[in-house]
């Protein structure tokens, strides 16, 4: 696994299921609420400047895959590189058309700056950073997380994890009917990324 209460580090055979929404801050006051009121436990709160980046020899925007690096700190901290950790992660194409679920790698990263300047030499280009900061919360088998995202406003998500290629499709109905649940619809859900997100408001 990765680091608690914000992704999972995955083998090739296991999937991340996730669904998104956009929200406002009343309706994110109320889903706080509720997923305590639930038994959601709180794991953390923290800052992420996810740095993303695009191959040499392909367009990951047509392939639907994504590279990053995510410097992620916590909030109360005025030091950035106060236990501050550094991931580097591959996502691939999305295999469903109701979530956002797909194949995440993650590995462990000890000299951002050294990785970055790794992929660069490399051919990747930088494409784009998203800054948000996220409270993460654990409620049975899913991650809910609240982001509030630097020029894009508000968002939750709603992920867990299977080793099943046959159960995506379950796993995805538990996350919308917990979605249900927070106040939030199906047919609002999102599988545009963040960077995905940012790129069309910027157009």
């Amino acid at each position: 696994m990765g680091m608690a209460g914000t992704g999972w580090v995955l083998d090739m055979d296991v999937f991340e299921v996730e669904t998104k929404f956009r929200v406002s801050e009343k309706q994110l006051q109320n889903i706080t609420t509720k997923l305590i009121a639930d038994g959601g436990t709180k794991t953390q709160s923290v800052s992420q400047e996810d740095t993303y980046y695009d191959h040499p020899s392909r367009d990951f925007a047509e392939t639907d895959e994504a590279l990053r690096i995510r410097h992620q700190y916590r909030t109360s901290d005025t030091d950035r590189n106060a236990e501050s950790h550094a991931e580097l992660t591959y996502k691939g194409p999305k295999l469903d058309k109701k979530s956002k679920t797909r194949v995440e790698l993650s590995v462990s990263v000890d000299d951002r700056e050294r990785a970055e300047s790794l992929l660069l030499a490399l051919g990747f280009e930088l494409v784009g950073t998203v800054c948000k900061e996220r409270d993460c919360y654990q409620l049975g088998s899913v991650q809910v997380t609240l982001d509030r995202v630097h020029t894009l406003g508000v968002f939750v998500e709603l992920e867990t994890i299977t080793e099943d290629e046959s159960q995506i499709e379950q796993k995805r109905d538990l996350l919308l009917g917990l979605a249900e649940d927070l106040g939030l619809h199906a047919e609002d859900s999102i599988r545009l990324s963040y960077l995905e997100l940012m790129t069309i408001r910027e157009s």
